[in-house]
């Protein structure tokens, strides 16, 4: 019901103006008809229907089920030469060397393997990616020098969360300057 006199005060209101009301007379006839049937539906529809279970205005829930586990997302840190972590932009590097959607796609396929064969392998393929993308990094240099990657991955618990801090990071595998040069 609110939705219709929202409708109709809107074209009250709209039907007011001296210059909308010369905006849609110089509109052809059968647009005029047309603009005007949808109108009148979309009102009479407001009143005759369920209002409030149609577009535009319904109790949309953001979601309509919960996720099945807690997502999952993935950070990279560069260790320097004197051991100091930071945040490392491995995706953005990995985009401009065509790697980003492949990194992705074997770094989830290795938090879903079930064997440890399949785990092993998406492991040094990973590995293999980080390097390249990390020795394209050594070699565009920066101070301090990048000695090693680290692979973090944070499970975001959905229900219990609590602020960043509720969030866990646990380090899944360190890729060192030695693998990163044997790679390049």
């Amino acid at each position: 019901m609110i939705e219709a006199l929202i409708y109709l005060g809107f074209l009250v209101f709209a039907m007011l103006r001296r210059e909308w009301r010369a905006a849609f007379g110089r509109v052809a006839l059968p647009y005029r008809l047309a603009s005007a049937a949808l109108i009148g539906l979309l009102v009479v529809g407001q009143l005759v229907a369920n209002g409030h279970r149609y577009f535009p205005l319904v109790l949309w829930a953001m979601y309509t089920r919960s996720a099945p586990s807690d997502p999952v997302v993935f950070e990279f840190t560069a260790v320097s030469d004197r051991g100091e972590d930071a945040a490392l932009d491995v995706l953005g590097e990995a985009g401009r060397l065509g790697l980003r959607w492949p990194l992705l796609r074997v770094i989830h396929r290795h938090d879903r393997a079930t064997t440890e064969a399949a785990r092993a392998e998406a492991e040094q393929e990973i590995r293999a990616r980080l390097a390249a993308i990390v020795g394209e990094i050594r070699d565009r240099g920066g101070d301090p020098p990048v000695a090693g990657v680290r692979v973090w991955r944070r499970r975001i618990p959905i229900h219990d969360y609590r602020g960043p801090e509720s969030i866990p990071r646990e380090l899944l595998w360190e890729v060192a300057a030695e693998e990163m040069n044997g790679a390049g």
